[in-house]
């Protein structure tokens, strides 16, 4: 059959089929034993007995060899449709059980699954989509109340369409460093894990030692690249945290109630620390002390950390 009858479509197209070494003959009866590799653009692609791959016209080949080709063709066709189909069922299904999981409106609790067992909270936006997740925000309270952290940005959260992660066991002065970085870890690779979210837009809220942790996170997994920081009456930890390291081009809106005057004290110097890193840094004052915003205020950090340009 000339190449010309064949249809366009094998011509400009490439496909691949697992096949055996065999005899392969030419319209002038050369012969060379080769394994098939694929048809690309009309070639037909094999492969000697030595590894080297060898391209030829499809309309050198004998006829019976043509016609093999043909089915092959063919067989691919069929299995890339299964796949494409068997592909779309297993979405289908992993879809199914987020959403019996994930139930928009709803906060979820979670254990880690790792050794130490750590529980979070999650809340699903009403507005959740399955197929594009949303950004996340991280909560964490100075008493480890991962629940009431998560009850005082739900509000906000759900006007933005961000899930909101509520951390449990974390807290202040927790007197072994080291179970608080195992904690700490533990948490984040598990929620990265098991909770759909859009991982380029992930970020860390807390309030007063919450907010210092936040920070102190942000230092030492630069690896995770978190898109910001909402703090709510913390600061970096003083003179001494500001010099550490921190990841580059980040968004930190500090959140303060006027009348906290621990935390104000260290806006502008921090401030000035994180600009080494190019930070953009936001204060937001509201009327209050040493507590967590309102709503309303909430809403105003989560909108201007919305509009800045993320990590690259």
């Amino acid at each position: 059959m000339p190449i010309r009858t064949f249809p366009l479509l094998f011509c400009l197209s490439t496909f691949a089929w697992s096949a055996e070494m065999r005899t392969w003959t030419s319209q002038d009866n050369r012969t060379v034993d080769a394994e098939f590799v694929k048809v690309e653009s009309g070639r037909v692609w094999l492969k000697l007995a030595g590894g080297k791959e060898v391209a030829t016209p499809f309309e050198n080949l004998s006829a019976a060899d043509q016609t093999l080709v043909r089915e092959l063709y063919k067989k691919a066709q069929e299995k890339e449709l299964a796949d494409q189909k068997a592909a779309e069922l297993a979405a289908e299904k992993k879809r199914a059980a987020m959403r019996e999981r994930w139930k928009p409106g709803e906060v979820v609790s979670c254990t880690t699954k790792g050794d130490h067992r750590v529980t979070y909270h999650v809340y699903v936006p009403t507005s959740f989509d399955f197929d594009q997740p949303p950004p996340m925000i991280y909560g964490f309270s100075p008493s480890g109340n991962g629940r009431g952290i998560l009850g005082q940005l739900r509000e906000s959260a759900e006007k933005a369409g961000w899930i909101v992660v509520g951390c449990d066991k974390l807290k202040n002065s927790m007197g072994n460093r080291e179970l608080e970085l195992l904690l700490e870890d533990e948490i984040l690779a598990d929620v990265a894990a098991e909770v759909p979210h859009d991982p380029e837009r992930v970020y860390l809220s807390g309030a007063s030692g919450g907010a210092m942790r936040c920070y102190d996170i942000a230092h030492r997994r630069i690896d995770v690249q978190f898109a910001g920081i909402i703090a709510f009456g913390g600061w970096l930890g003083g003179s001494d945290y500001q010099s550490r390291k921190y990841p580059k081009r980040m968004a930190v809106a500090i959140v303060n109630g006027d009348k906290d005057e621990g935390a104000n004290a260290w806006v502008q110097s921090d401030i000035e620390a994180l600009k080494r890193y190019r930070w953009e840094a936001k204060h937001i004052s509201f009327p209050g002390g040493h507590v967590v915003a309102p709503p309303a205020v909430i809403d105003q950090a989560i909108e201007w950390i919305k509009q800045q340009p993320l990590p690259k």
